[in-house]
């Protein structure tokens, strides 16, 4: 099952219109919609159609009219009539140049699809859902290349985890020669007991000790890779990334050694790549 991006663009000319649509990144679905006057009952059905086909992403409908053909001028003669009456009582008969900015007055004309329009509506309904579906073939395709690129920055991550575990292994012989070197320096020391002595080999032990962020890292890592056949993993991938990063985190705080530590730091590095793709993600 292939999964969507969130960015892409799409457009259908109908008999005399064009509907175009837009796609963005976003936290969850935004869908706008920008209809001429007399239109709005589009807008509805617009968000409800793309709510079928997406989950996340802000989504821009436009809809364009060719104004020979569905938009017509309408004056509104009731409202055109009082001004009239009004100028009139002050200083008479209004001049041309005073009826046209009457005609400029808020209301008093509008530019508005014609009355033919419900014969029109499952013309541009139709055209609505080509649209979208443009639009969602448009996300799909940006969806494949982010799955071939999330998979290679997985790749890169497994590979630094199995550098980091076969580096960890190496991490006892290094503890055993520090707390030789510690302890001859503890034991030249004469205020030091053994209570102290103790509690400085349980610390070094307890920071050096990396196995259980490697295994957590193999296992989000699985995890990760195990998304990329769902359709909608992007909520998913964010939050296996932040634990990605966390575990990645862990491991260089923890790391006596400058091997495991570059490792670990390379490994964040390729981590973060991987959370900048996955946020381009449904």
């Amino acid at each position: 099952m292939a999964f969507q991006g969130m960015t892409g663009i799409a457009s259908v000319a109908g008999r005399a219109w064009t509907w175009t649509a837009r796609s963005v990144n976003g936290k969850g679905l935004d869908v706008r919609c920008r209809v001429p006057g007399g239109l709005e009952w589009l807008e509805p059905v617009a968000r409800e159609r793309a709510g079928r086909l997406m989950t996340r992403g802000s989504i821009s409908l436009s809809l364009v009219l060719e104004p020979d053909e569905v938009m017509g001028v309408v004056v509104n003669h009731t409202v055109l009539d009082d001004l009239v009456q009004a100028v009139e009582k002050r200083a008479g008969p209004p001049s041309a140049a005073a009826l046209a900015g009457l005609l400029a007055v808020p209301g008093v004309v509008t530019v508005g699809a014609k009355t033919d329009t419900a014969a029109m509506a499952d013309e541009l309904t139709s055209d609505l859902e080509a649209v979208l579906d443009r639009l969602v073939a448009s996300r799909l395709g940006e969806g494949a290349s982010l799955a071939g690129i999330i998979g290679g920055l997985l790749d890169d991550v497994d590979n630094l985890v199995s550098l980091a575990h076969d580096e960890a292994c190496g991490e006892p012989e290094r503890i055993r020669r520090a707390l030789d070197e510690r302890v001859r320096e503890l034991v030249d020391d004469p205020a030091m007991d053994e209570a102290r002595l103790a509690q400085e080999v349980a610390f070094l032990v307890s920071r050096a000790d990396v196995r259980e962020e490697v295994d957590r890292l193999t296992v989000h890592a699985s995890a990760v890779r195990d998304l990329l056949g769902q359709a909608s993993p992007g909520r998913q991938l964010g939050f296996f990334c932040q634990e990605l990063l966390r575990e990645a985190n862990t491991l260089s705080s923890k790391s006596q050694s400058a091997p495991l530590t570059n490792t670990a730091i390379s490994l964040k590095v390729a981590i973060d790549r991987l959370r900048e793709q996955a946020q381009n993600v449904e």
